[in-house]
């Protein structure tokens, strides 16, 4: 009798606590929901610093908006984009920019030359025009001597957005 009361004893300690398999569970799930939390925290930073760019690109957007004057028909920012690009990436920087904003045409061009001083900031080098000779040429303008030429669009050039009024 004895002997049946210390196994109904241990049989009875035994099964109160967590077997191994409920204890590797528990861990496992543990596991998984700090992983699910980690994903998250890194969701959130990703916003965050995604947001951050959008705020600096669109301050960056509005300084050069807030600048320009009126040429003929155009609207001309009075600084350039901020540094050279190659002419698809010009193109594209000023398709950002939105609202119309674009590389002026050739003419367009020769008239921002032409109105150099009026307008102001120009580099004593060569400016991008949206206008094209082939798929790997377009026109630029040296704005240091006035003349225009054809250029491969993989070579850098000044950016002076304008779009139409």
């Amino acid at each position: 009798m004895k002997n049946l009361l210390y196994i109904g004893i241990i049989l009875m300690f035994g099964s109160c606590g967590p077997n191994r398999e409920e204890i590797k569970e528990e861990e496992r799930i543990r596991m998984e929901v700090k992983e699910e939390l980690e994903k998250e925290k890194g969701i959130e930073e990703e916003k965050r610093i995604e947001e951050e760019k959008r705020l600096e690109e669109e301050q960056r957007i509005n300084r050069y908006i807030s600048s320009t004057i009126k040429i003929g028909d155009l609207e001309v920012m009075t600084e350039d984009l901020e540094s050279t690009y190659t002419w698809d990436d010009a193109m594209k920087a000023c398709a950002v920019l939105g609202d119309g904003w674009r590389l002026p045409t050739k003419d367009e061009l020769n008239l921002l030359y032409e109105n150099k001083e009026k307008i102001g900031g120009f580099a004593s080098s060569n400016y991008w025009s949206s206008t094209e000779n082939d798929n790997n040429i377009a026109w630029n303008q040296s704005f240091g001597g006035g003349g225009q030429g054809n250029v491969n669009k993989n070579a850098t050039d000044y950016v002076r957005a304008v779009r139409a009024f």
